[in-house]
This record gives C-alpha cells, structure tokens and sequence, in this order.
C-alpha cells in the first residue's frame, strides 16, 4: 500500500546557474555573508545557505544568480564588494537547486549540489516512506477491503461491474455501510456514489431508488439540523474501493467532505493516482488523503473472468 501524493514531492531537483566564490581568508568569511547578503539578497533562494563546506577545506560563498550582465563584467567582484574582493577568488558558475525542497529526497539530491536549509515535514516522509500504519490500523484497514472485496463478489454475480465500496466512520467502526456499483442500471450509480447515498440513507436522506438485499447500512445517531459538531455526509469517514474511483466519483468523495481514500486495483480513468489526482487539486476547498494498493492482487482478481 502507498500513500498517493502530489507530483512536486517526487519531482527531480531543478537547478539553477549561480556564481560563487572560493574565500581565500576563512578568518573574513562571517564580513563576507553579511556584505554578500547586503548586496545581492536572494528572496528567491531563501532554502540556500551562503557558505560551501568543501571535503578539502575550502570555502565557497553563494553571490547571486548568475545572468547575461554578470558573466560578462569582469571586474564584477571589484564593483560591488571592493572591499572584500581580495578576500574571494576569481567568480565561477555553479548549478544549485532551484527550488525549496518538499521532500527528504529533493532535500538529499539537493544538497549534494549547494548546502540547503530544510524544514522537515515529518509526516511526509513517513507516507513517502510507507511506514504510516501501525499494525492494529493495517488490520483494520485490511478487513474493510474485504467488505468491499465481498460487495464487488455480489456486484460480479449479478453482472455489473465488480466493484465494492466500504464506508466506515473510523471513531465509530461499527457505523458503517457496503454497497457496490450498479452503473448497468444508472449512469451514475457508480460504486462509490451508491455508498455514499447509503451514508445520506443513513443520516435521513437518500436519492437513488434501488433496494438490494445485500447491501448495509448500519445504524447510526441521525444528526439534527442544529448540531454544527457532526459530520457533513462523509466528513471524517474512510472510503474503501476495489477499484481506483473515476473523476465524478472523486470529486463526489471531496463534495461529501471523506477524511481518507483506500483503493485496491488501478483504473486507466482513474483520478486518484493513474490519471488524475484530484486529491491535491489546490483549487479544491477540502482535501482527502488518499492510498492504493490495498489487496491490489485480490482487487484485480474480481476483473479475472476465470474467477468469475
């Protein structure tokens, strides 16, 4: 199972030419950063340290990006720190990372580079690391797959598409529903958009005219009109699916407010991973936290014909 993310945490590092200079007297390298800082700040480099540390001793200061004015002014160094010029060697032009890294492997990759100021996410590089479970929580996760592996079984029986979905308040684990797709009879009635009328169902609402025999719905408090505490159809509940959810089903999970998205197989429409990922949509007012793969091989053994 892997945590699904934005693409900027797995991007490679960007680089960008800058000039540097070899500091010639280390005793001058504290009035060098604090002139160099004066003269050239760098608002869009603020993740890049000033002063390379290099395995044989030398220093090299970070001046500023390099551009068309400044590779061909010779006397450069003279002009704007006269007073330190015979303390820095002749410029030179190196690639350094171009943007504030976002992840502990951006950082690394970066840092070989230039010398990075990183603001460590933690809970970033547990998910990119997939240790973000304890075992209890693994369990649990993985019994709820089976629910809705179970519900993509029945949908496959009866000749719809063999997708299952589980809804469970993770505060409540008794507090849950099943259903499965039912898209040969409605367009919409996709599997994920059946539980989440199951959950309307259950908090006294519900649109869709089906009554399927094998489908739960457990029962839970009916939040009142006045109680601004509950949850908002999905708010806080975990959405588990066989299979990766299409785009109208994503952005249903994000309008119904769910808190966390398990998906099994990969769908090539998929938009939460394979195609789109609208999970980290910016423009999005909510956002749900999203991991695939869960009982991916059982998952895709439900599309098997020769299990069917």
């Amino acid at each position: 199972m892997n945590a699904v993310l934005h693409d900027d945490y797995y991007r490679p590092v960007q680089t960008e030419a800058a000039l540097i200079c070899n500091i010639l007297n280390k005793k001058k390298t504290s009035d060098i950063v604090r002139d160099v800082r004066t003269a050239f700040p760098m608002p869009h480099w603020k993740h890049l340290k000033r002063i390379k540390a290099s395995k044989d001793g030398t220093l090299s200061a970070l001046i500023c990006p390099l551009n068309d004015s400044i590779a061909n002014d010779d006397s450069f160094i003279h002009t704007h720190l006269e007073s330190l010029a015979p303390f820095l060697s002749s410029p030179s032009v190196a690639q350094v990372p171009k943007e504030n890294p976002l992840s502990r492997q951006q950082y690394e990759a970066g840092n070989r580079m230039w010398p990075i100021s990183f603001h460590e996410d933690k809970r970033i590089t547990r998910l990119m690391s997939n240790d973000f479970f304890s075992s209890e929580e693994l369990v649990n996760h993985t019994q709820n797959m089976q629910l809705a592996l179970e519900a993509g079984k029945q949908a496959k029986l009866k000749g719809e598409m063999p997708i299952g979905c589980v809804i469970v308040d993770p505060n409540d684990p008794n507090c849950k529903v099943i259903g499965h797709d039912l898209r040969s009879r409605h367009p919409l009635w996709h599997a994920a958009m059946v539980a989440v009328d199951l959950v309307a169902r259950q908090q006294g609402g519900g649109v869709y005219q089906y009554n399927e025999k094998d489908f739960f719905v457990s029962k839970c408090e009916v939040l009142s009109e006045k109680d601004k505490t509950g949850p908002y159809l999905c708010t806080g509940y975990d959405v588990y699916l066989t299979q990766e959810p299409c785009s109208m089903c994503a952005m249903a999970l994000v309008h119904s407010r769910t808190n966390r998205v398990f998906w099994g197989s990969p769908s090539t429409q998929g938009a939460l991973g394979s195609r789109y990922k609208i999970h980290v949509e910016r423009s999005l007012n909510h956002h749900y936290e999203v991991y695939s793969g869960l009982l991916a091989h059982q998952c895709l053994a439900l599309f098997d014909k020769e299990n069917g």
